[in-house]
């Protein structure tokens, strides 16, 4: 469940306006319960995981789909609930502006001697003494501005609010360093959020001190190759994050 979603709105009026209340309290009840599973879940759920979660409400979910409470999508009876559709669509707009933003921001925060290719050794060195003192005046009581940006499109990327630790800004500025750019961990961290592992505990263990050990930025990098293993059992064992031999 993304902990940036913990609740959707509900609107009492439309509520007891609409035909739902002719139905009875048991099948309003279920269709309740519906509404929070599928907003948990951000709107990926279909008729036969649904059926399983309220195995005993199966007759009241079969009402709610004859009556166009709920709606099937296809032959693949994707389940959809319109006016939580609806909020998802909304938040997700929200969502991918202040992504472009943070990516912006990022994007405007170049290495020290990250210039077009005419520009002179001197001249490159010249400006870098310029960007470390504008960035010591900038962060004299925060932290490092390419760090904050990198937390800042990790949130939005994961949807999460992080709010930044010295561990994982030591680690952040040793892979920056060592000559990975944006696009790498932007790629790194949507390659994990992705992994099944990580969508069914919450993404609790997707962290920006996660993914700035120089092991799993490599790892999530090239994820295609990277062999299918039992994650349950490396929490089990200890050995979750390390680098699967």
């Amino acid at each position: 469940m993304a902990k940036e979603l913990p609740y959707f709105k509900f609107f009492v009026s439309e509520w007891f306006q609409g035909d739902i209340t002719l139905e009875t309290m048991k099948v309003q009840g279920v269709f309740v319960n519906v509404c929070a599973y599928y907003w948990s879940k951000l709107g990926e759920i279909d008729l036969k995981t649904l059926q399983k979660r309220f195995k005993n409400s199966k007759k009241e979910i079969q009402t709610l789909v004859k009556e166009g409470f709920l709606t099937l999508e296809n032959e693949s009876e994707i389940v959809r609930i319109k006016f939580l559709d609806e909020q998802l669509n909304e938040r997700n707009s929200l969502s991918i502006k202040n992504k472009e933003n943070a990516m912006k921001r990022w994007g405007n925060m170049p290495n020290e001697c990250d210039r077009n290719a005419t520009a002179s050794v001197s001249q490159c060195q010249s400006d870098a003494i310029k960007n470390k003192s504008k960035n010591k005046k900038k962060n004299k009581k925060g932290r490092d501005s390419r760090y904050i940006s990198f937390v800042e499109l990790f949130n939005q990327l994961t949807q999460r609010s992080f709010k930044g630790d010295n561990k994982s800004e030591r680690a952040f500025i040793a892979r920056f360093k060592e000559g990975y750019d944006r696009d790498q961990f932007t790629k790194a961290i949507n390659n994990a959020k992705k992994d099944p592992y990580h969508i069914e505990t919450g993404f609790k263990y997707l962290t920006p001190e996660y993914i700035t050990r120089p092991d799993q930025l490599e790892k999530w990098l090239n994820v295609s190759n990277s062999p299918q293993t039992n994650q349950f059992d490396q929490i089990k064992s200890g050995n979750y994050g390390r680098p699967v031999n």
